[in-house]
């Protein structure tokens, strides 16, 4: 606390905007896993080149959305699913 009566300097922030990663697959699927991967060494996050950045599914229409993400790398998309036969 300062003694002049005013408030102490706050830290810089600095904001970025986030990256958002929306596909579908075909033929359009509902429940597919989504993995996004770390293409590099992101500057901002601790994600390394393989890192699952976040994960999602797909939608009754075979679609997904992803983010926000970082946007200092690329990133790899994986779909999977898995099949039950009886």
């Amino acid at each position: 606390m300062s003694m002049n009566g005013c408030q102490d300097t706050v830290p810089l922030i600095t904001a970025k905007t986030g990256l958002y990663l929306e596909g579908s697959v075909l033929p359009a699927t509902s429940d597919v896993d989504i993995k996004i991967l770390a293409a590099g060494k992101s500057n901002y996050a601790h994600l390394n080149k393989g890192d699952v950045a976040t994960e999602t599914k797909t939608d009754s229409e075979g679609s997904f959305f992803a983010g926000p993400l970082y946007d200092d790398i690329a990133y790899k998309v994986e779909a999977s699913k898995v099949c039950i036969t009886l």
